[in-house]
C-alpha cells in the first residue's frame, strides 16, 4: 500500500501518520482464515512521519475491544520514519528512526510483554537527530545518533547535549528554588555486553559502559534561598529503590572536565574551580545483593585541579545494605594560589603564597555524618582576609589574626602528629553526597591548619 494518510477523528490536536509505503510479505492465509492469526514473514514501513499528541482527549466511554486476535511477524522494519511527540501543538520530542525487530508476537493485548519475550529474536537500528524539549522543563536535550544492536549487545550514543533554557542568573528563578544549573556535553557513550533478552525479566545486565569527553559546567546561585526539605537518599539507597535489577561490571570516564561555579550569599561575583583530565573507573555496580557477590562497588578517580595539582581518590559503595561508605585519596604538587578563583569570592580569603606538597585523606561516612583523618604537607602559606567589596580591599586586623593562627610551613620537618587533622562533619541530608565530601575535607583542613574544625 502506497501513500497512506491517517488521522484520528478528533477536532483538535489529532494523532497523524503519513507513510510512503507499507509492505506485508509472506502472509499465511491458512493462519488468517482458520486460526484468526495474522502471520507474515516481513512488515516494512518505509518513509514517512508519525505525530503523537498527548493532549488528545480519550473517550472514557469506549467499550473494551475483543483482543483474542493474535499476530506473528518475523521481521518488522521501519525505514526513515520521522516521529514527533506533541503536547498542545508544541513539539516535545522528535527524531528520525530506522528500526528492525524480530520476532513480534502478540497473542493477547493483556499479555503483550510475555508474548513478545517468548518470541524475541533481535532488535537493531538507529535514531538520529533526537531532540527533547518539554514545554514545562528547564532543559532541552539533543543527541546526534543512537545506534543499537541486540545481537552484538551494544548501544552507541554520539554527541549528547543537556542545554539549560535560561541563563545562569535566571535559572533558579524559573526552577523556583536554589538548584545547580548544569550545562553538559558528552562526545560518546558506548554500552557493550548489554543482554537485551534479560530486560524482559526486569534485569539490566551490562558488561561495560565507556563515557568519553565529558564537559560539565555546574553553576549554583547561593543568593537564592535554599528551601529544599526533602531528604536526598544516599547513592546506593536510590539504586536499590529502582523497580528493576541493575548489574554493571565496569564504568569508565575518560578525557573529561568538570567546572563548579558558585555565587556565594555575600560575594560580589561568582567563584569557580575545575577538574581537568578527569579519569574514573567504577567496578562491580549492582543494586541487588547476593551472598556470592562482593560487598561493595569500587570507584577510583583522578584529575588535575585547575590544571595543576593531581588529585586521586577511591570510594567504596556498599552493596549489601550496609550504611557505611568510605573514601580515601591524595592531593599532590599543587600551587595553593590556584584556589583564589573560588576562595576570594566564596570565603573572602586570598592565598598570597603557598605550595601543597601532599595531602592525604581517609574517612568513612553514612547518611548522617563522616569521621576520619587528614594529613597535610605544605610550605610558605600566607593568607589575606578580604572585605566584602568590589575592590577586594584587605581586612588588616583579621589578616593578622588569621596568619597568627596557622603555621606557614608544615613539611617533613614538622612532627607527623602536628600535620594531622580530624575529619568530623554532619551530613546535610537535603543536599547531595558531594556536599558531604567537601565538608569532610574542609573540617579536616581546619583541624590541621588552624587547629579547629569548628565553623567560624
Amino acid at each position: 500500500v502506497n501513500d497512506i494518510v491517517w488521522q484520528t477523528p478528533v477536532n483538535s490536536f489529532p494523532h497523524k501518520a503519513i507513510v510512503g509505503k507499507i509492505q506485508l510479505r509472506g502472509i499465511s492465509f491458512y493462519q488468517l482464515l482458520f486460526k484468526k492469526q495474522l502471520y507474515a514473514r516481513t512488515l516494512l514501513i518505509d518513509s514517512g512521519s508519525i505525530q503523537f499528541n498527548q493532549s488528545q482527549n480519550r473517550d472514557s466511554s469506549r467499550t473494551q475491544q475483543d483482543n483474542s486476535f493474535s499476530l506473528i511477524i518475523e521481521n518488522v522494519i521501519l525505514t526513515n520514519i520521522f516521529a514527533e511527540l506533541k503536547r498542545d501543538s508544541i513539539v516535545e520530542m522528535e527524531g528520525l528512526f530506522n528500526l528492525r525487530y524480530g520476532t513480534l508476537k502478540i497473542e493477547s493485548l493483556d499479555q503483550i510483554q510475555a508474548t513478545c519475550k517468548s518470541a524475541f529474536n533481535y532488535f537493531k537500528g538507529d535514531v538520529t537527530n533526537l531532540k527533547i524539549n518539554k514545554r514545562s522543563g528547564i532543559y532541552s536535550s539533543q543527541i546526534d545518533k543512537i545506534e543499537f544492536d541486540s545481537h552484538n549487545q551494544f548501544i552507541y550514543i554520539d554527541s549528547i547535549k543537556l542545554i539549560p533554557k535560561y541563563d545562569k542568573y535566571e535559572f533558579a528563578k524559573f526552577a523556583k528554588k536554589q538548584v545547580s544549573r548544569l550545562n553538559l556535553k558528552i562526545k560518546r557513550i558506548e554500552v557493550t555486553g548489554l543482554n537485551y533478552r534479560k530486560i524482559f525479566d526486569s534485569l539490566v545486565s551490562i558488561r561495560k559502559i565507556s563515557i568519553e569527553h565529558v564537559n560539565l559546567h555546574s553553576f549554583r546561585d547561593k543568593r537564592i534561598p535554599f528551601t529544599n526539605t526533602e531528604v536526598i537518599a544516599m547513592p546506593m539507597t536510590s539504586l536499590r529503590e529502582l523497580s528493576f535489577a541493575l548489574e554493571v561490571d565496569s564504568i569508565s570516564i575518560d578525557h573529561s572536565m568538570i567546572t563548579v561555579e558558585e555565587f556565594a550569599p555575600l560575594a560580589i561575583r561568582p567563584g569557580y574551580i575545575n577538574f581537568q583530565k578527569l579519569h574514573a573507573v567504577m567496578v562491580g555496580l549492582s543494586n541487588r545483593y547476593y551472598n556470592n557477590k562482593p560487598q561493595f562497588a569500587q570507584l577510583d578517580a583522578s584529575a588535575m585541579i585547575m590544571g595543576d595539582g593531581l588529585v586521586t581518590a577511591s570510594f567504596r559503595l556498599p552493596l549489601d545494605g550496609s550504611p557505611l561508605y568510605s573514601a580515601k585519596g591524595k592531593v599532590s604538587n599543587f600551587s595553593l594560589t590556584k584556589l583564589n578563583t573560588i576562595l576570594e569570592n566564596s570565603a573572602q580569603v586570598r592565598i598570597e603564597s603557598g605550595k601543597l606538597n601532599e595531602l592525604f585523606f581517609n574517612f568513612n561516612y553514612t547518611d548522617f555524618k563522616s569521621t576520619g583523618t587528614i594529613e597535610i604537607n605544605y610550605e610558605n602559606l600566607t593568607l589575606t582576609k578580604l572585605n566584602s567589596d568590589k575592590e577586594k580591599s584587605t581586612d588588616r586586623l583579621r589578616t593578622v589574626v588569621l596568619n597568627a593562627l596557622l603555621k606557614k610551613t608544615k613539611d617533613e620537618s614538622t612532627e607527623q602528629a602536628k600535620r594531622q587533622g580530624t575529619i568530623e562533619a554532619e551530613r546535610d541530608r537535603q543536599r547531595f553526597i558531594f556536599n558531604l565530601w567537601w565538608k569532610s575535607l574542609q573540617s579536616g583542613l581546619k583541624s590541621s591548619v588552624v587547629g579547629s574544625n569548628k565553623k567560624e
